[in-house]
């Protein structure tokens, strides 16, 4: 029987894959190497987040950090669907951490807390062929689908020492081979920030048998990863265009929401909704009457 990980489609799903999706594409024409040391600035605060991530030493991350910096260079070498490639990039990382990593042969692991153990030791390898297989194969969303490996990765937890650090790079790597966008995205840094919601989804995912929950987190946190490259990119540039925009776009159209101004302006409805708010408070844009019945006045 084919591997199929539990996952039901929810409108918040839907929903998510439609912003993230708008971010990718209001930010394709700006991400480096158009700016060479901004690449850089940004490549290099990714490798430390995959490093702080990881939970290692300073030595063993120091040593990692090298084998993630090539990694990250070397994306297109690697395929997705390949379990030798995702072995052979496991054992680069386990050899600088100083281990011969193996498949794990004993039952807990990292999860040693009720609920959370991993997947029992003799299934390793068969379940990951078929996640693997089952990523080949599925018509899911590259966004849902890529979310749904790294739960499901995670839970299997194939090797004793690597394999919370192939995780987070193999996930880096879908992402990034669905859109470049997401090799100079930071969300590790973002799951960290958000460690508490990121457990509650995982253990909500787990109790229901469900992986929605934990998708639905991961999107949202790729909503805010994108978010904070987009301001990233903005710093030290105006983003009076935007405003000037959005500013004509209510002069026109008053009774509009800020969801149909995002949708014409090609603006994720979070970054739009920002941009309102630092207009809003700039006295350049007011609301009158209710959100239902009002209307945008523009001063």
């Amino acid at each position: 029987m084919a591997y199929a990980p539990p996952i039901t489609i929810t409108a918040p799903i839907t929903r998510l894959c439609v912003e993230v999706g708008t971010l990718v594409g209001s930010l394709e024409e700006r991400v480096p190497p158009r700016d060479v040391g901004l690449a850089r600035e940004i490549h290099a605060a990714q490798l430390q987040q995959f490093s702080m991530a990881s939970g290692l030493g300073e030595a063993q991350g120091a040593a990692a950090l090298e084998v993630v910096r090539t990694a990250c260079t070397k994306l297109d070498s690697y395929d997705p669907t390949s379990l030798s490639d995702l072995m052979r990039l496991n054992t680069c990382i386990a050899d600088a951490l100083g281990s011969w990593d193996i498949w794990r042969t004993e039952d807990g692991g990292r999860g040693s807390a009720p609920g959370t153990e991993p997947a029992p030791a003799a299934r390793v390898s068969h379940l990951l062929e078929g996640l693997l297989d089952w990523y080949a194969t599925t018509d899911l969303h590259p966004l849902v689908a890529s979310s749904v490996f790294r739960f499901e990765f995670d839970y299997i937890e194939p090797f004793t020492c690597a394999s919370r650090f192939t995780g987070m790079l193999w996930h880096h790597l879908m992402l990034a081979r669905w859109n470049p966008v997401f090799r100079w995205c930071e969300l590790e840094q973002v799951l960290m920030d958000r460690t508490v919601q990121w457990r509650e989804a995982t253990e909500e995912s787990r109790q229901h048998i469900n992986d929605a929950p934990y998708v639905a987190f991961m999107l949202d946190a790729l909503v805010e990863t994108l978010e904070r490259l987009e301001r990233r990119l903005d710093h030290g540039a105006s983003s009076s265009g935007k405003l000037d925009r959005l500013l004509a776009f209510f002069a026109e159209r008053p009774e509009a929401t800020i969801a149909e101004a995002a949708q014409v302006l090609g603006m994720a409805p979070r970054t739009c909704a920002r941009h309102i708010a630092e207009l809003r408070r700039a006295g350049k844009l007011e609301r009158v009457g209710s959100r239902r019945s009002g209307y945008w006045r523009v001063n």
